[in-house]
């Protein structure tokens, strides 16, 4: 017997809104009926041309290489669901698992977008089981790379937290002035060295205030920290040391 060649399934905005909803408890039909299809059964065809077939069990869209293989090995389906943070964590699940293949296989550009994805899913990434695990606090923490070894933070982190709030007050205070100007008035720094990833925890309302402000004035939470650091470490005592790693 040939074996069928099953793909990849493929995520876009409409099989993330169709999941989504699914795991919300709405009925296929009250789906297909809000997104304007004409039955179930053109959403049911919508999802085949993406790689996913309907599980009447789990009542859920799953890939469809994923089922063909359970059905093969008699075993229940290796996913919680089917949304793509289940699916990644099915990938990691398995030997020699690869960041990088895996961002690629469910559809990221590289394995940081992944790593944010799945932190704004409530999971971080678990050095010991080598894998994605639900958060066990509702405290916002800085998504986790896989495949990068955890940093313990030094106790000046800490302390530099506590200066990022001033410093975005004092960026805001500029509202009055015109966007282009904002811009330039907000330092940016180039640092030597390769970039890693460090796990940290903060209030929510830092966190809060942290996303809105990248959003609103166009920079990165990377190039924030950065900023807040550099800041810190020139305030006090380590301006020496942390200007000879300043890129001119």
């Amino acid at each position: 017997m040939a074996l069928v060649d099953c793909k990849e399934p493929v995520f876009d905005r409409q099989v993330d809104e169709i999941l989504r909803m699914l795991e919300e408890g709405v009925e296929r039909t009250e789906i297909a009926e809000k997104l304007g299809y004409k039955n179930p059964m053109s959403l049911d065809n919508y999802m085949r041309r993406r790689n996913f077939s309907w599980d009447s069990r789990q009542k859920m869209f799953v890939p469809a290489a994923e089922r063909y293989s359970a059905k093969l090995n008699n075993n229940v389906l290796p996913l919680h669901g089917t949304s793509k943070a289940s699916l990644v964590i099915s990938h990691f699940a398995q030997d020699g698992a690869d960041a990088k293949d895996i961002a690629k296989q469910v559809g990221f550009e590289t394995h940081t977008e992944l790593a944010g994805y799945m932190g704004r899913k409530g999971y971080e990434w678990d050095s010991t089981e080598r894998n994605y695990v639900k958060g066990s606090s509702t405290t916002p923490a800085v998504a986790l790379q896989p495949n990068e070894t955890i940093e313990q933070a030094e106790p000046c982190v800490d302390e530099a937290l506590k200066n990022i709030l001033p410093l975005l007050k004092r960026l805001q205070s500029a509202e009055c002035q015109p966007a282009a100007s904002e811009s330039k008035s907000i330092p940016r720094y180039q640092v030597q060295g390769m970039y890693g990833s460090k796990a940290m925890r903060m209030a929510n309302v830092l966190d809060e205030l942290a996303r809105r402000f990248s959003m609103e004035r166009n920079i990165s939470q990377r190039e924030m920290f950065e900023v807040a650091l550099i800041e810190f470490f020139q305030k006090y005592g380590y301006r020496d040391e942390v200007e000879e790693f300043l890129m001119e």
